[in-house]
């Protein structure tokens, strides 16, 4: 990803691939205007945040070692004056995770949580993501999470 976060319409998602595990990542390759990508654990589905509006978006392959497609704006993943971006797809990809601005906040980014019943249906409405735990400071937050496999922890 290169880009200055100021000007997000020109940040760029790249890809690179190698030979083993320990070589060096080559033919360094453009693939779309955006930021905070994210790909599913299969490989096959990348979410990002795209450069030209406050959406994320959705490319797919069929296989690894195939090129992704033409990505899809998600209409249920536009969040217009939040500034979303992707931080972590759960491994069963039903669990979403992005920082966005809290509404009624200081213009700082929270960790919120998306939820579908199923891979083929529409995310649901975000949740924030909220902590308890004692001595908390005031103003708490989560932000740029991933989780465990299980999604039991953050």
């Amino acid at each position: 990803m290169e880009g200055d976060f100021n000007k997000s319409s020109k940040f760029s998602i790249f890809t690179a691939r190698r030979k083993s595990a320990e070589g060096f990542f080559v033919d360094k390759k453009r693939l779309f205007s955006g930021h905070s990508p994210v790909v599913s654990a299969d490989g096959l589905q990348m979410y990002y945040r795209s450069a030209d509006a406050e959406t994320v978006n959705l490319a797919t392959r069929t296989n690894r070692d195939d090129e992704f497609g033409r990505p899809r704006p998600q209409s249920s993943l536009s969040f217009p004056g939040l500034d979303p971006a992707p931080r972590w797809l759960s491994a069963d990809g039903l669990t979403l995770y992005l920082d966005m601005k809290v509404k009624e906040g200081n213009g700082r980014a929270h960790t919120w949580e998306v939820n579908r019943e199923s891979v083929k249906s529409n995310w649901q409405k975000p949740k924030l993501v909220k902590a308890e735990f004692k001595g908390k400071p005031k103003d708490f937050r989560f932000v740029q999470v991933s989780s465990t496999a299980d999604n039991l922890h953050l």
